[in-house]
């Protein structure tokens, strides 16, 4: 992690003007597709699925989809999707840039859903307890359940301990925050995940490091998860509890662990299938009207 007395801040704060630009999804449409479906919950999960969509795209099934810090072999499992991995060098101010850019891109291209993951197990934690005022050895969670010895467990707990006391104090400023923490993956979720709310762009949270960051992207606008659905609930107790501070109920529960991009896949599969409920005759496949979205270029950090 970066040395956060070397990273400050800067005087205006990118991701609050950025959350101050969020608007609401079109409860009109949300509301035509509930009509559309017939009785109150007779497709379940299924029909809130699909008056979400409305909601927040009134589209057809998404053809465009960028995935944000999963794998390019999960992305070539679906035409269409482009992968992009989160920048885990430079400054946090840099990727906070980079989440911003990228959300831009992705929305003047025509993006129809943000996939993002973001695989850092000790970032989430560390977020999670900061904004929820957990003491370290309870975030990090009992050694036993994540396979780790007493003396890799107690490390990681005086680590998330020196962490909060960096970021104590800044739970309600997300880029100050994110600058106590002083790691650029989170920073860069962070971002995109609020610059592609603000641009109207839907998106999944694949895992607890996206839905973290989530966490924090609510700090700066209360009502952007209206914009999100989460991909899936994992074993770990304290995802489940950061579903619950978000308000949002995951889509499948499938024990997948590797947070690269498969568990969005398979909730897109469902999304998919909400979706044929509401105009079957209307809807095209998921492949993209070339077959290769690839209209990201020059934004990969590892390029």
């Amino acid at each position: 992690m970066n040395d956060p007395s070397q990273d400050d801040p800067p005087p205006d704060d990118p991701l609050q003007a950025t959350a101050d630009t969020v608007t609401d999804p079109d409860e009109t449409a949300g509301e035509t597709a509930r009509r559309a479906l017939g009785p109150d919950g007779a497709y379940g999960r299924l029909g809130e699925l699909a008056i979400w969509w409305a909601s927040v795209t009134g589209e057809t099934a998404p053809r465009r989809v960028l995935l944000a810090g999963g794998g390019r072999d999960v992305a070539a499992r679906r035409p269409g999707t482009r992968a992009l991995a989160l920048p885990r060098g430079g400054s946090v101010d840099d990727a906070i840039r980079w989440g911003l850019r990228t959300a831009d891109t992705a929305a003047d291209d025509g993006t129809d859903l943000v996939l993002l993951c973001l695989d850092d197990p000790f970032s989430w934690r560390a977020i999670v307890a900061g904004l929820l005022a957990l003491e370290p050895a309870e975030a990090c969670g009992w050694p036993q359940d994540r396979g780790m010895g007493d003396e890799q467990w107690m490390d990681e707990v005086t680590a998330l301990r020196d962490t909060l006391r960096r970021t104590r104090g800044s739970g309600t400023e997300p880029t100050r925050f994110l600058h106590a923490l002083g790691a650029p993956a989170p920073a860069a979720a962070t971002a995109l995940l609020l610059e592609s709310t603000a641009r109207r762009t839907p998106v999944l949270l694949d895992g607890p490091g996206a839905a973290a960051a989530g966490l924090l992207a609510m700090r700066a606008h209360y009502g952007v998860p209206r914009w999100w659905q989460v991909a899936h609930l994992g074993e770990d107790p304290l995802h489940e509890r950061l579903l619950g501070s978000l308000g949002l109920e995951a889509i499948t529960r499938l024990g997948t662990v590797p947070e690269d991009g498969t568990a969005s896949l398979a909730a897109l599969a469902l999304l998919d299938t909400a979706l044929a409920l509401l105009a079957p005759n209307d809807l095209d496949g998921p492949a993209g009207p070339d077959g290769n979205a690839d209209h990201f270029g020059g934004l990969d950090p590892d390029a």
